[in-house]
């Protein structure tokens, strides 16, 4: 995993999701956000079920 942060691996695999981002941490924001649209976009892992990541979190309730 040379030069590849671990965000940007977990954000491609669609085991995570872009949240909590304040200045001046910022500096990846919108690449990340581009690389979650593609997992969202190809329906990866978190991705998969309708409404299981929504803006205030987790819906495990989904999956049942």
């Amino acid at each position: 995993m040379d030069d590849v942060l671990l965000q940007e691996s977990l954000l491609k695999e669609g085991l995570a999701a872009v949240r909590f981002i304040h200045k001046p941490n910022n500096t990846f924001e919108d690449e990340f956000r581009d690389i979650q649209q593609e997992a969202e976009q190809e329906k990866l892992n978190i991705w998969s079920h309708d409404n299981y990541f929504q803006k205030d979190g987790f819906h495990p309730e989904i999956l049942k």
